[in-house]
């Protein structure tokens, strides 16, 4: 068993260096994101790129707030089924951009309007939840379709910390698409027939702040595509979009809707399997660095599904494909751009500590949570860590003394 001077060594405290998590953890991609023209595939990168020059909002972010809108509008019949799961075109999406700079309230309105006409806004979009009941309550009723939309993002993860709250969770469900259930004394409420998304906009400043370390390992953040906003250009003569730029395409996602409502089920393109899996595997195989960006097998279908209804099809291509995969790269780089280095959480430095010290064996907790401390990862990141493992202690009964607890690989 190694004593504490060699695990010291081992964690790069003398001639030893540290083991990287991945190559670039302590490089902040100091330029901003640019999403792939290959994202403005279709109906919808047509729309963007014929409202830009009326509006200052950034492309990313109208591209997947109408990607979002259209998904729920489109009903979820269409879907694929990946052993028992469903996956309709479902998005949640969560943009980011500094206020008044990052126009991420311009961009909504951009979505808006186009969708005004399309669906009762009033009754479409859902807003003003901050418990998990409010949203059960919302969610109620025969084929209910809603996009929740939270100006004020960073008011949801605060609310996700209050004692009771069930606010994660039922957000999780929502994006599993499973029965929401709320159970007290005075209401039983139950909201089963319903395909919804989330919308959010958060500054980069409160999302740092208020993104714990669970709200990652527990599967609540990586359910988010996150797109990063800025201002794209100044315009100083306010004129808006006119309307006769905007009704042509409100008819043609009219006409894709109502396609999409009489479709059932969803294919991939004949031999799409490899195209599919090669994106995939290439997503797993490059160190993101963060549980974050650890969903897009389910993302790349869902997202390109999307791509396929807005051509009136339920079959995904490999231009679905390739769109599919620019946006999922833009989460990432999103994600990188936004935490760098700290995209690596507290509990991921702590299993990566873990590995490295019980590469030789048992090892005393004691010399752990020094090495631990001289790292700067507190004890409930190594009890996450533990857990996450599956290390165990282990009473040393070799000695006399009093039992040394140690941790074990599993």
């Amino acid at each position: 068993m190694p004593d504490l001077n060699d695990l010291l060594r081992i964690g790069g405290y003398e001639e030893v260096p540290a083991v990287e998590i991945y190559d670039d953890t302590d490089k902040l991609q100091r330029d901003f994101p640019v999403l792939a023209e290959s994202a403005y595939y279709g109906l919808a990168g047509d729309f963007v790129k014929t409202v830009d020059p009326y509006t200052e909002a950034a492309r990313p972010a109208i591209l997947l707030q109408t990607l979002t809108m259209f998904g729920i509008a489109a009903g979820k019949r269409a879907h694929f089924e990946v052993g028992g799961d469903e996956h309709p075109a479902r998005l949640f999406t969560l943009i980011v951009g500094t206020t008044g700079e990052g126009r991420k309230g311009t961009s909504w309105g951009v979505v808006r309007k186009l969708f005004n006409g399309l669906v009762s806004l009033d009754d479409f979009v859902i807003g003003g939840f901050v418990s998990g009941e409010a949203l059960v309550s919302r969610l109620q009723g025969e084929d209910k379709r809603g996009v929740a939309f939270e100006p004020e993002f960073g008011r949801v993860l605060t609310a996700m910390k209050w004692e009771g709250s069930t606010l994660s969770m039922r957000i999780r469900e929502t994006w599993d698409g499973v029965p929401l259930r709320y159970e007290s004394k005075k209401e039983s409420l139950l909201a089963g027939d319903y395909h919804a998304a989330l919308v959010g906009h958060i500054t980069p400043e409160e999302l740092r702040a208020r993104l714990r370390d669970d709200d990652i390992f527990n599967g609540f953040a990586n359910r988010f595509i996150f797109c990063l906003s800025d201002r794209s250009k100044e315009i100083w003569k306010p004129v808006g979009i006119p309307q006769n730029v905007l009704q042509p395409f409100r008819d043609r996602f009219a006409e894709r809707l109502r396609i999409a409502n009489t479709l059932r089920g969803a294919s991939l393109f004949e031999g799409g399997e490899a195209t599919f899996r090669d994106i995939v595997r290439s997503f797993a195989t490059e160190r993101t660095g963060s549980e974050m960006s650890h969903r897009a097998r389910p993302y790349m279908l869902r997202i390109a599904l999307t791509y396929a209804l807005l051509d009136g099809v339920p079959t995904v291509t490999v231009d679905h494909l390739k769109a599919a995969e620019a946006v999922w790269r833009y989460n990432i780089d999103s994600i990188r751009y936004l935490f760098g280095s700290k995209a690596i959480t507290g509990t991921e430095q702590a299993m990566a500590l873990l590995r490295r010290v019980l590469a030789d064996g048992p090892v005393k907790i004691a010399d752990v949570s020094t090495i631990a401390r001289a790292e700067g990862i507190s004890a409930k990141m190594m009890r996450n860590a533990k857990e996450r493992l599956g290390v165990i202690y282990r009473a040393d009964t070799k000695s006399y003394e009093l039992p040394t607890r140690m941790y074990v690989p599993q």
